[in-house]
């Protein structure tokens, strides 16, 4: 997983490669998918059989929380800086040093 997210961070632009940039992006972003898919798994594996037989599956449920609450508050985050930022100041940024170092072992830590 986070050998894609490094390789993504030196990802030739559309304006340098044309329509192969974001079909490699699709392809390194895959294997994040799967690697996010197979932690949502096991936490609610290690929830479920750690919680007492008749709430299991109220403490399977609060796993997905912090999913629901990240999505809420960056789609906040986008509404408040969409409509308040000044146009000039919404130019995308060069995505690549935040994402080579993310990728990085041990550069970050999962906050669930």
């Amino acid at each position: 997983m986070g050998f894609g997210t490094r390789l993504v961070g030196v990802l030739p632009t559309y304006d340098q490669i044309g329509i192969l940039a974001p079909a490699l992006l699709t392809l390194l972003r895959l294997p994040q998918a799967v690697g996010d898919g197979g932690k949502w798994g096991g936490a609610i594996l290690l929830v479920c059989e750690s919680a007492p037989a008749c709430r299991r599956g109220l403490f399977g449920s609060f796993e997905r929380i912090p999913f629901l609450a990240r999505a809420l508050l960056v789609g906040a985050g986008l509404v408040i800086g969409g409509t308040t930022a000044p146009l000039p100041r919404l130019k995308p940024d060069p995505r690549g040093a935040p994402t080579s170092v993310a990728g990085v072992p041990g550069s970050t830590v999962p906050l669930q």
